[in-house]
């Protein structure tokens, strides 16, 4: 995992802590998501679909399913706050 998301990065750490009960500062890029943590895919769907309604984006399942570290599942969660569209605020409540 790069320095390029420390965002999502942070983001996944956290959702996986609170789904194992553990702190997330003991979770690591670089951990296996099935062999380390003992996520199953089911598991994995779960906690994206969890981010996903908390940050209002689409995450990706397909993605998700072929993430086989905490990065890249972190990846995943930054392609979908990347590609996520804003809602267009209407004229009525622009800043003059």
């Amino acid at each position: 995992m790069t320095d390029r998301s420390p965002y999502a990065l942070l983001l996944v750490q956290i959702a996986i802590g609170q789904f194992l009960g553990v702190a997330p500062g003991t979770i690591r890029a670089r951990q296996r998501l099935d062999r380390d943590l003992h996520l199953d895919p089911f598991d994995m769907a779960l906690i994206a679909t969890a981010l996903g309604d908390r940050l209002d984006v689409e995450v990706r399942l397909d993605d998700v399913d072929d993430a086989a570290t905490v990065g890249a599942f972190a990846r995943c969660i930054e392609q979908a706050l990347l590609t996520a569209t804003v809602d267009e605020v209407p004229d009525t409540e622009r800043c003059a």
